[in-house]
């Protein structure tokens, strides 16, 4: 069995924060939440899988690794697949 320490989610900055803000209706929110993102210090590992999920969840919705669900379904459209780390 993996440590759960050494999965990259137990370092995640969003970890000390109301997972609701992730998925904020208004403008305040999703900027709080990306401004979290991109002082974390596992925000590439998180991007990795969350073009993995938007490549392969249609209805993704929320922040991941400080960009929108539609930024993410967008980026994979030009980029090859990614294998998630961690």
């Amino acid at each position: 069995m993996t440590d759960p320490d050494q999965h990259w989610t137990a370092h995640a900055a969003c970890r000390q924060h109301d997972p609701d803000l992730w998925f904020a209706s208004t403008h305040h929110g999703t900027t709080r939440a990306t401004q979290v993102c991109h002082a974390c210090p596992v925000q590439q590992l998180c991007l990795d899988d969350a073009l993995h999920l938007a490549r392969h969840t249609p209805g993704l919705t929320g922040i991941w690794a400080g960009k929108h669900a539609t930024e993410l379904r967008r980026a994979t459209k030009n980029t090859p697949p990614t294998t998630p780390k961690g």
